[in-house]
């Protein structure tokens, strides 16, 4: 079984749904359970033996080059590929095709945290496959093309329509932004000037070539597209603390916060502020007295709590300074501005 060597992170959005928390940090470097999202995705990658990583970049890119400087991954060679302007999820691999060597790759966009397999034995290495999409279980209600699957064979993408009859020999999933292209597969992409790399997904499927669906039972998967979105996944993985807190995958993400100066926190108290259920707090976060912290919260880099807050299910974003007796609940917090949640 051959490989996969190469890994492209698509990095370069504005994460406009996310303003402002992006206003000043490109989306990759936004922190998950106070972790850059590009940390985990680089840490995964090494893990499952992968030596190269390219990174196309283009909003903010100053801020990603200056995180890779001075937080250099181990054992994996990094290529930021700078685009002047953004060329899509096709359009990214144009001017990678030297980089790439004629080799398959791994894509995995940089908004998405999650457990999928990315060891090589999870796509398809059969030299007629055109590329292996990641898919979730289910469909994923946010997204306007479903994937439908018959076997271990995506036959389209879109509307159920496009399929043939009967309907029930087919599945609808989501797609779990992570797939395998071929060689075969990005050398007709690396020609065409289309920006997007849907087209070139529904051509092939029209001239019957073979997508591979990989579709593994999966403990965690997180689209961090919006707020609401980042704060539910950190729920969610709280949660998992909650539950299974040894699982290897709950693990491997406590390690590496642990690593980034961290301290899960647990019904306990620290100078005079009582921590409730599960809680990931910095080492630099300042705290004053009589202050009520959890569950469910994460205080970031440089944080200050002054004397008798309350905050539960909440992130705190590095440099916030939390006024006396502030009461937060469900919500994000960033110096640029505080979102709520109702659920």
């Amino acid at each position: 079984m051959k490989s996969l060597r190469k890994a492209v992170i698509l990095g370069a959005g504005f994460g406009q749904r996310l303003h402002p928390l992006t206003e000043k940090c490109p989306k990759p470097l936004l922190p998950f359970m106070g972790v850059p999202l590009l940390e985990i995705i680089l840490r995964r990658l090494a893990h499952a033996h992968f030596s190269h990583v390219a990174i196309n970049t283009h909003y903010l890119s100053h801020c990603i080059e200056a995180y890779l400087d001075t937080h250099p991954p181990k054992n994996l060679a990094v290529h930021l590929s700078f685009e002047p302007q953004i060329l899509g999820t096709a359009g990214v691999f144009r001017p990678l095709s030297v980089w790439r060597g004629g080799e398959d790759i791994l894509v995995h966009n940089a908004d998405v945290i999650t457990d999928f397999p990315l060891t090589t034995g999870m796509f398809s290495t059969e030299s007629e496959t055109w590329a292996t999409m990641g898919l979730l279980s289910a469909p994923n209600p946010t997204e306007k093309n479903q994937i439908w699957v018959k076997g271990n064979s995506v036959e389209a993408i879109g509307e159920k329509a496009a399929i043939s009859h009967p309907f029930e020999a087919y599945t609808g999933h989501g797609f779990a932004c992570i797939h395998k292209l071929s060689d075969t597969f990005l050398c007709e992409i690396e020609t065409s000037t289309n920006a997007s790399i849907i087209p070139f997904y529904q051509k092939a499927l029209t001239e019957q070539k073979k997508i591979h669906a990989a579709i593994p039972p999966l403990l965690f998967w997180a689209d961090v597209g919006t707020p609401q979105a980042y704060w539910q996944a950190h729920q969610q993985f709280f949660h998992l603390l909650e539950t299974i807190p040894t699982h290897p995958w709950v693990e491997f993400i406590k390690e590496i916060f642990t690593a980034f100066g961290f301290s899960l926190l647990h019904e306990e108290e620290r100078k005079g502020c009582f921590f409730h259920g599960y809680n990931v707090v910095h080492e630099s976060v300042e705290l004053r007295a009589g202050c009520i912290i959890g569950p469910r919260s994460v205080l970031a880099e440089d944080c200050t709590l002054c004397e008798g807050c309350f905050v539960e299910r909440t992130i705190l974003l590095p440099t916030v300074q939390v006024a006396p007796h502030s009461q937060l609940s469900r919500s994000i917090v960033a110096r640029e501005a505080t979102f709520s949640f109702s659920i």
